[in-house]
């Protein structure tokens, strides 16, 4: 039942972020910023891995907890500033901690345009072509990791990654880049 409603979610959110990149381009917005949520805009992993307990309450209190990458924030916000450019939100997070994720995400100051939920890494990819079909270019800030089933250690995705690279259309952000932004070295 629950796969179920992660699919009817997932749907949910692929034709909103559909319509709201045909509004955005109404609007002559030319780049999208997608962005997601952990590791990018907090440092989620580390919670995770110092938590003795992990259920869908715990993981609720770390998503609603977490301490902004602020530097990260400005960056990003400062692309939105006199150009045709907009910011969505895109995060591998269940759809099940979407309340959580909105309350945070509106504590941080970050500017954007609309939230979706992929429930995973590889669903992005659905997005990614959706925005590409629309926009003239992405920017992309994602570190492209998850966690597997015992929290211990990321994975990347490499096919997100391929993607993203082999395409000339977006510019990516990825972990190296990230913490570089953060720690103002970038």
């Amino acid at each position: 039942m629950k796969d179920i409603v992660k699919f009817i979610f997932l749907c949910i959110d692929l034709v909103r972020f559909f319509l709201g990149m045909c509004f955005l381009k109404l609007k002559n917005t030319k780049t999208l910023v997608i962005i997601d949520v952990d590791n990018t805009l907090g440092d989620t992993y580390s919670r995770i891995r110092k938590a003795t307990v992990l259920n869908k309450h715990s993981l609720n209190a770390i998503y609603s907890t977490l301490e902004p990458y602020y530097n990260n924030i400005g960056f990003i916000n400062s692309l939105n500033q006199g150009r045709n450019t907009k910011s969505v939100v895109l995060t591998a997070r269940n759809c099940f901690y979407r309340l959580a994720t909105m309350s945070w995400l509106k504590k941080t100051g970050l500017c954007f345009s609309g939230c979706y939920h992929s429930n995973n890494l590889t669903n992005k990819l659905f997005f990614f072509k959706v925005g590409l079909l629309i926009m003239d270019e992405l920017i992309i800030f994602d570190d492209f990791s998850e966690f597997g089933e015992r929290y211990n250690e990321p994975v990347l995705n490499d096919e997100l990654l391929l993607f993203v690279n082999s395409n000339n259309r977006i510019k990516h952000y990825g972990l190296n880049e990230i913490l570089k932004i953060e720690a103002k070295l970038l």
